[in-house]
């Protein structure tokens, strides 16, 4: 069965307005090669059929047993001033490597999540749009790279530990400032430790 036999429409833009798109997104997104994964993921439940049969018109082969998915957010955190938070669904999944995940990373692939990058203050590190991979088991409040939920915004930042209880928030680009929070803030409440950025990946 193909997918326009499983809908019962014979036309692309049938199909577009099925899913809830103007009547050419169908005909424009085959023409440029995307794969309408939101749609169809949605398509896919209330049909109870898998992904790919929707996508690729047929069974494809299963995910090989040392691969693990990761499932990616459609939330991106910024490495500036701070974006607001408008949703944390779930967008997609991403295949990796299990033993990558297990014994170069170091993570639980349960407790990981991978989410985007907004702005230029953790440059060369981390670039805009850059696809991040965040643990949220954190094995004590060491130094290191963290998202953090600040006033309803998801930040990205360095974050240095020291004495007193005192934790430096920088950025890897020298043209931002460098401020201080406390422990304590964490504590009650002021701010929110995600995770801890692990991996990332980016377009060149």
């Amino acid at each position: 069965m193909r997918l326009s036999e499983l809908y019962g429409v014979s036309q692309m833009k049938e199909l577009s307005l099925l899913l809830g798109h103007n009547q050419s997104w169908a005909a424009a997104t085959k023409k440029r090669g995307g794969i309408p994964y939101d749609a169809c993921a949605k398509a896919a439940k209330e049909f109870n059929v898998s992904l790919d049969f929707l996508v690729y018109g047929e069974e494809k082969t299963t995910l090989p047993v040392d691969h693990l998915e990761i499932p990616f957010y459609e939330v991106s955190a910024a490495a500036g001033s701070g974006d607001l938070v408008l949703s944390e669904e779930m967008n997609s999944l991403v295949s990796f490597d299990a033993s990558f995940l297990r014994n170069e990373l170091h993570v639980d692939p349960k407790q990981t999540f991978l989410m985007l990058v907004r702005g230029d203050s953790m440059t060369p590190t981390l670039n805009n749009n850059a696809v991040m991979m965040v643990s949220r088991e954190i094995d004590g409040f060491g130094d290191g790279i963290y998202v953090i939920r600040m006033d309803g915004s998801l930040i990205v930042k360095r974050l240095q530990v020291i004495p007193n209880g005192v934790i430096k928030v920088k950025s890897d680009n020298k043209d931002y400032d460098t401020y201080e929070i406390n422990k304590k803030d964490f504590e009650s409440g002021d701010y929110e430790l995600i995770g801890r950025v692990v991996w990332s990946g980016q377009r060149m």
